[in-house]
């Protein structure tokens, strides 16, 4: 019977009964999700491979460098809550909402703990290690758990949703996430950036959405992100692009009232905003090593330090911090005329970064355009994938290591995140590039009207100023009125030029006499606009830094003691 031939019916039985066979298409491709999982997975397994070998001691050169700071940006934030003064007692940096989140934190502590705590900066510090620290009370410990909690599932309930067309395992990708470099140094600082990360996240998501709830809760969440720390206020700009300029207005407003609403429960009171912003200003001029950080200045500062040990200068030193101010300035603007998401939130990412030196823990936020990134490109390409990797390498947990001393010290890492940060501002620059050439070959071709060489002029005069203040000596006040001066006269001569340019154009340049059957179209003065808005930005951030604030200030009360009478 054994020997008896199988008829084809019984041939096909037994075909279609028989396993699948586990092996790989040859023809399938990784997708950016999965290669961005396997390289973390394999990341974190060579890094337990590292400290499995060290028996933990190279736990701390991986983190901040201070081993007995872990996780004090939350619990230095709530001891400096005692005495409600939190700028002119402590110099804190985190904007007032923020620190009204950390008041709320302070008053669930018993008093009795309280009690005991400094009320001086240099004292909060002495605290660490004794029998009064805050990583030893309960109340103050399970508060910190509590926050590692939350933002955890914000993590993961904003990822899904990042990547909910995307396909693939979630529950891995939200892993990966979680186990980041950018959210692993933030958990380990405390840092409530991470808080921030969820509501950037909402927002980027629901701005548009159908339901008018949903975008009112965005515009509420990205005011509660600035007041919680100032830059994400940036993701404001897509509004602008997106020409809903009504949900700007109103999260202006909102951000408005998170700005301003807390300073009413501190004893500093109004005035308490002024002083934030000479703490911050004093914070951003005042670092011992300027080359450790991810901003724009840090970059600089990282190559004038390698100068510096070639040929002994003291380029490593210099100030660049209105240099960093200027780019993100322009990378906000290539936002414009990008044509993805994914592409225009890189820009504005980036501009966050360059625009104020900050620790490794802002790598979580090219999470979100890496996510976007997975959401709206299924496969790499040629031209895709050098921002895949610029946006992936830095938040990889890559088990490099820093030199064993009691101090901030280089590491490769820095090297490797500042050259993927510098092929992304290039590739943004090129993005902008071509998206301003598709919209003019979109556009009809209009008479020149002696704008372009005008703005350029201007351009080039205005950063000659920005060179020749550094060249000088660094920012003052008086060679930033001498250069606000020559840019007013470089004003007008723009004027003048466009105004020329437009009158004595060539005759084949020159309009046509308008048809009365022919509706003329709308000149749009966006240029202008831009260049308006830039100035605009530019004195705010000089008069900002001129404590120009203090001065109305002081202009008002005598005012209003010497010339009205408070009688």
């Amino acid at each position: 019977f054994d020997n008896e031939v199988q008829t084809p019916m019984m041939q096909q039985k037994v075909k279609t009964t028989r396993a699948p066979r586990l092996r790989l298409d040859k023809n399938r491709r990784l997708t950016p999700m999965q290669i961005y999982c396997w390289a973390t997975v394999a990341c974190l397994a060579m890094l337990l491979l590292a400290l499995l070998a060290s028996r933990g001691t190279l736990l701390h050169r991986f983190f901040f460098y201070d081993v007995t700071d872990t996780g004090m940006d939350f619990f230095h934030s709530i001891e400096y809550m005692r005495g409600r003064m939190p700028y002119g007692q402590f110099d804190t940096l985190y904007p007032p909402l923020a620190n009204l989140f950390f008041y709320v934190l302070y008053l669930l502590v018993p008093k009795t703990q309280s009690a005991t705590w400094t009320e001086s900066y240099i004292s909060s510090l002495n605290m660490r290690g004794t029998e009064r620290d805050l990583r030893l009370q309960q109340a103050t410990m399970m508060l910190f758990v509590v926050f590692v909690i939350v933002v955890v599932l914000g993590i993961v309930s904003m990822t899904e949703r990042l990547t909910r067309s995307c396909g693939g395992r979630k529950k891995l990708l939200a892993f990966c996430a979680v186990f980041s470099y950018g959210v692993l140094y933030g958990l380990e600082r405390g840092n409530i950036l991470l808080l921030c990360w969820p509501l950037m996240a909402f927002f980027i998501l629901y701005r548009n959405s159908e339901k008018p709830l949903l975008r009112e809760l965005a515009c509420l969440a990205l005011a509660i992100a600035a007041g919680f720390k100032l830059y994400p206020a940036f993701l404001g700009v897509l509004l602008l692009r997106d020409k809903n300029y009504l949900a700007a207005v109103r999260t202006v407003l909102y951000g408005v009232v998170c700005l301003c609403f807390p300073l009413f429960f501190f004893n500093e009171g109004l005035f308490g905003l002024t002083l934030w912003f000479r703490v911050l200003f004093d914070f951003s001029g005042s670092r011992g090593e300027p080359w450790i950080g991810n901003g724009f200045s840090n970059i600089l500062a990282e190559a004038g330090h390698a100068v510096d040990k070639l040929l002994g200068t003291q380029l490593g030193y210099g100030s660049y911090a209105l240099l960093g101010i200027v780019l993100a300035a322009m990378l906000l603007v290539c936002s414009f005329f990008m044509d993805k998401e994914w592409k225009r939130i890189t820009a504005i990412i980036l501009a966050m970064l360059m625009f104020q030196p900050q620790y490794d823990y802002v790598w979580c936020l090219f999470l979100i355009p890496l996510f976007l990134f997975m959401e709206q490109e299924r496969e790499l390409r040629r031209d895709n994938v050098l921002p895949y990797l610029a946006l992936m390498v830095p938040v990889l947990p890559l088990p490099l290591f820093r030199r064993d001393q009691m101090e901030p010290s280089f590491v490769p890492r820095n090297t490797i995140c500042h050259v993927m940060l510098l092929l992304l501002i290039v590739w943004c620059f090129v993005q902008a590039v071509q998206g301003v050439r598709v919209r003019c070959a979109e556009k009809p071709v209009k008479p020149a009207h002696g704008h372009p060489a005008a703005t350029v002029l201007l351009a080039a005069w205005a950063v000659c100023e920005t060179l020749a203040i550094f060249a000088t000596g660094g920012y003052t006040r008086e060679l930033a009125g001498r250069a606000l001066g020559r840019l007013g006269w470089g004003a007008a001569l723009w004027v003048v030029l466009a105004m020329v340019g437009r009158r004595f154009r060539p005759a084949q340049l020159r309009i046509p006499p308008r048809r009365p059957d022919v509706q003329r179209p709308v000149r749009r003065l966006g240029l202008l606009r831009a260049a308006l808005y830039a100035l605009a930005l530019l004195l705010l951030i000089l008069g900002v830094g001129n404590q120009g604030m203090r001065d109305v200030l002081v202009k008002a009360i005598q005012i209003c003691t010497e010339c009205i009478g408070l009688g």
